[in-house]
């Protein structure tokens, strides 16, 4: 269930923020995502509840934690000129 609603919220997440850009959605892999940590260009965003967000080690460092019940409020914060990455561990 958990895995389902994180999963749910994220795609929600990403259809809003591409939407908004008025881009497709496309995916990366942990591989490709790797290689650009450090970008200025890169904006990471963790979509994760803010339970689930405290109670988990796994993080990326300098990722932005977006409530998945707020995206208006801090997608419209992101800049659009960036590559932009949302992810729910």
């Amino acid at each position: 269930m958990y895995r389902r609603n994180c999963l749910l919220a994220a795609g929600l997440v990403l259809f809003w923020v591409a939407a908004a850009a008025g881009q497709t959605i496309p995916r990366i892999n942990k591989d490709d995502l790797k290689s650009k940590l450090g970008s200025p260009n890169l904006v990471i965003v963790d979509a994760r509840i803010a339970k689930d967000w405290a109670a988990s080690d796994q993080k990326i460092k300098g990722a932005l934690r977006g409530d998945p019940e707020r995206v208006g409020e801090w997608a419209a914060r992101i800049p659009q000129d960036r590559e932009i990455v949302v992810y729910c561990a």
